[in-house]
């Protein structure tokens, strides 16, 4: 492993760290809207950070393997000239999502049933077991895919033309701004994709709904696009905060 690899996986992971910490209460909201749990009684700041031990732990491998996996994929592909610009960060984008699903799986559902359920990450991973912590893996793979490969595409046509503009000289400011402009806008885009994992992961969600399709049907019967579309405002203000301050974060270690 080169040291160029080596240095983007551990800024990768500081950079998670930071974003998921400031965003998690938010993120805790969000889980329990999705999965039509009241937020009566989440009145204590304690208790929107449940399930944080387990996305701190899982957040640093999960944005280092996103962000390095993106950078090293490009490099090869442009380097054998593999496809057109455009192509090559949908094909990266592709490939850093489903790599970090390794990751992202086994934090989501640890996550997502300590904030449902109020238990400790402790108690909800000897539930769960190592088998368990991969329930509904494919359901990740797919929603973290489609999001890393359009947002990285986003990101960087929307950083590219902010260097037309007077922010040439802040790339902070435009890491920024695209980060959140990016995150923000392909997050609200692929929350039913969202929505059906969280429903799938829950428990007994597998034995509910059987496939990703009846969960659609099901969700879609009961509250129609809408339905789908659950906890969207949320979900953009997360990845619009988690993708501005880890990209720009990034981006400025990786430039010292």
């Amino acid at each position: 492993m080169d040291n160029n690899f080596q240095n983007q996986l551990v800024v990768g992971g500081l950079s998670g760290f930071l974003s998921s910490f400031i965003m998690f209460p938010v993120d805790t909201i969000k889980t329990r809207l999705q999965s039509n749990i009241s937020l009566t009684g989440a009145v204590k700041m304690g208790s929107f950070y449940k399930g944080l031990p387990a996305n701190l732990i899982g957040i640093i491998p999960e944005k280092a393997i996103k962000l390095a996996v993106n950078d090293q994929t490009n490099i090869y592909l442009s380097k054998y000239d593999i496809a057109t610009p455009f192509t090559r960060k949908l094909m990266a984008g592709a490939t850093a999502g489903i790599a970090q699903s390794v990751a992202t799986n086994p934090m989501d559902i640890i996550k997502i049933r300590s904030q449902v359920e109020r238990k400790s990450v402790i108690t909800v991973s000897r539930e769960l077991g190592l088998r368990g912590m991969y329930q509904g893996i494919q359901y990740t793979m797919l929603r973290d895919s489609v999001f890393t490969m359009s947002l990285f595409a986003s990101y960087d046509y929307l950083y590219k033309t902010m260097d037309r503009y007077p922010l040439h000289d802040y790339p902070s400011i435009r890491s920024l701004a695209s980060g959140m402009v990016a995150g923000g806008l392909i997050g609200g885009l692929i929350t039913p994709l969202d929505v059906i994992k969280t429903r799938m992961q829950n428990t007994g969600g597998k034995e509910k709904y059987k496939t990703g399709f009846n969960c659609i049907k099901e969700i879609y019967k009961g509250g129609g696009v809408k339905g789908l579309y659950t906890s969207v405002g949320t979900r953009m203000i997360i990845l619009s905060g988690v993708f501005g301050i880890s990209l720009t974060f990034y981006n400025q270690l990786l430039e010292k």
